[in-house]
């Protein structure tokens, strides 16, 4: 898997994503991942998290987005 283009100019785009999968991966040493080494949880990826949302959860985030934009 790379993470950079040819040129390899835009690396620092993708680091979140190497780190993100480093800490959320179990070791084989220790048989747990980084994050619940140090946090005590898995960490959930984020289509997890969407699958869990209830729609009138984001009824109500887009009925307060538009509040927001209309001051």
């Amino acid at each position: 898997m790379y993470m950079a283009n040819e040129q390899q100019n835009d690396w620092n785009l993708w680091v979140k994503f190497a780190v993100y999968a480093y800490n959320s991966a179990r070791h084989s040493t220790v048989a747990l991942s980084p994050n619940e080494l140090m946090m005590g949880r898995r960490l959930r990826p984020p289509n997890e998290l969407l699958r869990r949302m209830e729609t009138t959860e984001a009824g109500e985030l887009m009925a307060y987005h538009e509040k927001l934009l209309a001051g």
